[in-house]
């Protein structure tokens, strides 16, 4: 083989290993994010987090709401607690229902 020849076929490599490298671009640039936001939109979400308040460093009160129901969770680093469970809510706010919380501990603690 002469040196023509092994010119042309270095060529060759090099030119398939570039288009190789350009598919591989544009399917990475393109092709995923457009695959990615397809398969989310296709499945509806049925855990998702409305709201959070940080308390402090370590402690954070969650509305999450998993298909119909709302949850209003606290949570610590060594624990986490479901404070209240609202089944099909209206419309009311975060602060409504730690308003409404706060009214029912604080009833349990003068019965106490």
């Amino acid at each position: 083989m002469d040196a023509s020849q092994e010119a042309w076929l270095l060529l060759r490599g090099f030119a398939a290993l570039l288009v190789v490298i350009v598919i591989a671009f544009i399917t990475l640039r393109f092709g995923l994010p457009w695959l990615m936001r397809y398969r989310a939109a296709s499945r509806p979400r049925t855990l998702q987090v409305d709201e959070f308040l940080p308390l402090d460093r370590n402690h954070r009160l969650y509305v999450v709401r998993w298909d119909r129901t709302h949850l209003l969770i606290a949570t610590s680093p060594d624990r986490v607690q479901v404070l209240h469970t609202r089944a099909d809510p209206g419309s009311a706010s975060f602060e409504h229902t730690l308003e409404e919380v706060g009214r029912a501990s604080n009833q349990g603690a003068d019965k106490a």
